[in-house]
């Protein structure tokens, strides 16, 4: 999952290098769609290798369902990412986007009823206040930009509570190549409807696509599905979450993007609430506490 915060942080300068040629919908599709294909070779190897896990009692019919569940959310939280991205630069982008492992939590205890420690409690007043520093201007307005990735966030949020639940019973790269190609499908036809871009667009950006298709999608995305799966929940939102740093440590280094104290500061804030999210309570003996909140 480190390797996977790495190249999710330099996929949000890739995207941004993306946006200048073809929009949300069309770079989206096209990078799902990689995605899916570079999954078709491996879940062959891993059906013919000997010794290999069981496979999912599951039917066709149930990885059609969760893909198509999963999918569309995966579709609303790239393109409303996508945009934001091509908006607002990929350095505030990566800090405000992670605010869904803070929102993750939240959204569990509102329409789930799973716990809530004091922890998230606190992690998401700090997690605002950065928001609001990196977000919000002294003249008390917010770009279209940061809005569109704040609305993302939340629909990550979604999307991850969403995977919880269909992958569980369900092969992991099988799940995965059905996800994928029912956010390529969505995306497909969200471009011939609003973006329709020319052939040249698209050329320009192949090197763009086959990091976003084959490491971010292909190879973040699918670990990201088999942690949740098999990983401690805690262990994994935290190696994801420093997707932000990377992304403004290369945004930096790569785009020549820079960041205000007060972006910094609230990005700074933001990163500490998701960390603090993330970390068990400890009781006055040692032992891990069950604090809860509501």
């Amino acid at each position: 999952m480190t390797a996977g915060s790495v190249i999710w942080g330099a996929a949000f300068v890739v995207q941004s290098i993306g946006s200048r040629y073809l929009g949300p919908f069309a770079f989206g599709a096209i990078r799902f769609f990689i995605g899916a294909l570079v999954l078709l070779p491996v879940i062959k190897i891993m059906n013919n290798k000997d010794g290999a896990a069981p496979k999912a009692d599951a039917s066709f019919g149930e990885y059609l369902k969760g893909g198509l569940v999963c999918g569309t959310a995966l579709f609303a939280a790239a393109a409303l990412q996508q945009q934001g991205i091509a908006m607002s630069g990929a350095s505030s982008a990566g800090f405000v986007t992670s605010l869904y492992v803070v929102l993750v939590p939240v959204f569990g205890f509102l329409f789930l009823k799973k716990k809530l420690t004091a922890n998230t409690v606190l992690a998401v007043a700090i997690a605002t206040v950065g928001v609001y520093l990196l977000c919000v201007t002294s003249s008390l307005t917010i770009s279209k930009g940061d809005l569109f990735t704040m609305f993302g966030a939340v629909v990550w949020a979604v999307q991850i509570l969403l995977l919880e639940s269909c992958s569980q019973r369900l092969d992991g790269l099988k799940f995965a190549f059905f996800e994928f190609m029912a956010c390529a499908a969505l995306g497909f036809i969200a471009t011939a409807v609003f973006e329709r871009p020319p052939l040249e667009n698209i050329a320009a950006v192949v090197w763009p696509l086959l990091y976003c298709g084959v490491l971010s999608v292909g190879v973040g995305f699918t670990a990201q599905i088999i942690c949740i799966k098999y990983t401690d929940p805690v262990v994994a939102s935290l190696i994801m979450s420093t997707e932000a740093v990377f992304a403004a440590l290369m945004g930096w280094l790569i785009l020549k993007e820079s960041m205000s104290a007060r972006q910094l500061l609230g990005g700074a804030l933001v990163f500490s609430g998701v960390i603090l999210a993330q970390l068990p309570l400890k009781s006055k003996n040692g032992e891990t506490a069950e604090a809860e909140t509501g």
